[in-house]
């Protein structure tokens, strides 16, 4: 895809529509002497930086972003896509607000070095100190903008796990990070399974260098929104409506004001705990379970507290994010009792079950 700029009297528009590179191989690539140029040229009008892109070289990143924060006009990035590996260090070190399509990605991950050639222990050791120094540097970008309703005592501990574990993002979820700044509307995306690639705005990713799994769940989950978060409150007022509308409700208005708080009271209970919610699979596993029992933030506070303190399950394994899918599957297939005289599922029980089976191999 040939990148453009576009030059108005009042404002400019630089679209970074490919790889982040140090020499340039595509016209769709961009690296940070061409990107400099191009601002240079606009003599400080305001200018909105337009994202949709893998990511590339972390170096080229950290020039942009730092001359992006210094530019003396107006910056406002907008995520067309997909903003991912180094074009993340891009959006958040311009120091300008960030506003991203609906369903647009943001993926962090760890840096890496391509080597070819024969290494001695001393010179690996160079390297990996040198990785090291790159990944505090970009938390350091990241934490500017990184926020946790939780309000961590740490953010740099938060961010270091997000990275290291290959974190794909909703723009929903980026927005709760504090990422993102306002959403707007979605774009053509998509996965072609054939020739392994995401397909965002026309533009080609390759993501078999990327974690497919996780790559597909950040997808899924804006499908998962629009029909979730609208109608799970719809429904749950519905139904808490039904179990409130009695006959002595309806002869006795003092009733139906007590049913109106009752209806609040769920709302907040349900609120609250979606808002506990965050990278920790254990944690989203403790709120699934209070969701469906009836339980408050308060109630299960001391056991999400307990488990953030247990070391993450090596990538390797995934298990706590298959645990999750098994609790979302389970959650999401209505398997909340079966009717026709069979006997009743209590879906907690069920849920837990699920869990062990899995944890012993499915045995």
């Amino acid at each position: 895809m040939e990148k453009f700029w576009n030059k108005s009297s009042a404002s400019a528009d630089i679209f970074i529509y490919g790889d982040i590179v140090a020499d340039k191989w595509t016209d769709a690539d961009t690296t940070a002497k061409s990107f400099i140029d191009d601002l240079n040229s606009f003599d400080g009008k305001p200018v909105t930086i337009h994202i949709n892109s893998g990511g590339g070289d972390v170096f080229q990143a950290l020039a942009i972003a730092n001359v992006l924060k210094n530019y003396s006009g107006g910056v406002t990035v907008s995520i067309d896509g997909l903003c991912a590996s180094a074009a993340t260090i891009i959006a958040c070190g311009s120091g300008g607000k960030i506003r991203a399509a609906s369903n647009s990605l943001f993926m962090l991950h760890l840096p890496s070095v391509a080597l070819c050639g024969f290494y001695d222990t001393p010179s690996l050791e160079k390297i990996q100190n040198s990785l090291s120094a790159v990944e505090n540097s970009i938390i350091e970008t990241y934490e500017s903008r990184f926020k946790r309703a939780d309000a961590p005592k740490n953010a740099r501990d938060d961010l270091r796990t997000m990275i290291q574990s290959e974190t794909w993002l909703s723009a929903s979820k980026a927005q709760s990070y504090g990422f993102i700044d306002e959403i707007t509307d979605e774009v053509d995306l998509k996965i072609d399974d054939a020739k392994k690639l995401l397909v965002v705005n026309n533009l080609n990713v390759d993501i078999k260098k990327f974690d497919e799994e996780k790559l597909r769940r950040a997808m899924e989950v804006k499908n998962m929104e629009v029909q979730n978060e609208q109608s799970f409150f719809e429904k749950l007022t519905a139904s808490i409506k039904d179990a409130l509308t009695t006959k002595e409700v309806a002869e006795n208005p003092t009733n139906a004001v007590d049913a109106t708080q009752i209806r609040q009271q769920e709302l907040s209970r349900v609120r609250d705990l979606q808002a506990l919610k965050c990278e920790n699979a254990a944690v989203n596993a403790i709120v699934d379970a209070a969701l469906i029992d009836g339980k408050t933030v308060a109630e299960i506070q001391p056991y999400v507290d307990a488990v953030k303190k247990i070391p993450a399950v090596a990538p390797v394994d995934n298990a706590a994010e298959k645990i999750v899918a098994v609790i979302r599957e389970q959650m999401q297939s209505g398997a909340e009792g079966v009717q026709g005289g069979q006997e009743t599922v209590d879906p907690v029980k069920n849920q837990q079950d699920l869990i062990v089976k899995f944890a012993n191999g499915g045995k």
